[in-house]
């Protein structure tokens, strides 16, 4: 039995818009699978003092990226089709970006093989330019890609998800974890903070 729930579509519909995985204007194909991290979420106050719900999802994935359909050294781009998303939160090497639409919260998240290295690029950047001992660290205008690994991964300038460039085939899939959910009682920032939960 197959882990996924779609193989090989163009996009990964949701009530109000879709993700899809482009190289130019050209789609690629994808599959779906189960988001594998989807415990329970506890929504508190304001205050972190009382739990205001308990929620969990059924619609909580992960695209997956076949790379033996890219070509080392191209760009793609993960997006989706309605509207701009914002930063919502990180972890080690993940971060996540969602919105709110009619009710609908929705959010992407990207784990970025390279974050460390890219780090210490933007460090030593900073240092030659004088920002770093005022507390201020400064991503180059190009990373040194010969020092990092599998591919590079950036939120795309349009707000509407992450721009990828496979740098080698050490790996055999990217994945991207996306989800959504009903906002049905509070407020969306609640729902966006239990998404980001999941994604990063």
């Amino acid at each position: 039995m197959s882990e996924y729930i779609f193989e090989n579509i163009l996009q990964l519909d949701t009530p109000v818009g879709y993700f899809s995985v482009n190289h130019g204007r050209l789609k690629i194909p994808f599959s779906v699978k189960k988001n594998s991290y989807n415990v329970p979420y506890n929504i508190y106050d304001m205050k972190n003092e009382h739990i205001l719900d308990t929620v969990q999802i059924e619609t909580n994935y992960a695209i997956v990226i076949d790379v033996n359909e890219m070509k080392v050294g191209s760009l793609y781009s993960i997006s989706f089709s309605n509207g701009q998303l914002k930063f919502c939160d990180s972890d080690e090497h993940t971060e996540a970006f969602t919105t709110t639409i009619n009710n609908w919260s929705i959010g992407i998240g990207s784990y970025n093989p390279n974050d460390d290295e890219e780090y210490d690029q933007a460090e030593e950047y900073s240092k030659k330019l004088g920002t770093y001992a005022k507390g201020t660290i400064v991503e180059p205008p190009f990373y040194d890609e010969s020092k990092l690994r599998k591919y590079r991964v950036w939120f795309s300038e349009r707000a509407n998800g992450f721009k990828f460039k496979l740098l080698d085939k050490s790996i055999e899939k990217i994945v991207f974890p996306v989800a959504w959910m009903k906002n049905d009682e509070l407020e969306s920032f609640y729902y966006e903070d239990a998404l980001s939960f999941w994604l990063t």
